[in-house]
């Protein structure tokens, strides 16, 4: 199993948070960590990570997990959906992603034919 992925949407919202909180972007990032009491994840636009996180890059962004994260988030997609008015982390299973992205190619696909067959 792969562990966390960003999408590039994702990874620009990051971004964008690091610049509004002054963070130097090449040592800042998003930090998700797991709850015990709660048993939810918690996400936080950090400094820097803690000394036994894991830390993943994606499209010009860090992610840092901690143990408990890393092991929750393995095979799974972080996205920004970016049709909201806040900004929105979500994670998907990578299957469920996939088969996302499945469909809107799909549903592009049978836009253009029909627009070609109207002209």
């Amino acid at each position: 199993m792969t562990g966390l992925l960003c999408t590039r949407d994702a990874a620009a919202v990051i971004r964008r948070l690091v610049a509004a909180r002054g963070l130097e972007p090449a040592t800042s990032g998003l930090r998700l960590s797991l709850q015990p009491l709660t048993n939810s994840l918690q996400m936080d636009v950090v400094a820097g990570p803690e000394w036994d996180d894991r830390i993943v890059a994606h499209h010009g962004t860090r992610l840092f997990l901690d143990a408990y994260a890393e092991h929750r988030t393995a095979g799974m997609v972080l996205e920004s959906p970016q049709d909201m008015s806040v900004d929105t982390f979500v994670l998907y299973r990578a299957e469920e992603h996939q088969r996302r992205d499945d469909e809107t190619a799909d549903r592009l696909r049978r836009f253009l034919r029909q627009r070609r067959d109207v002209q």
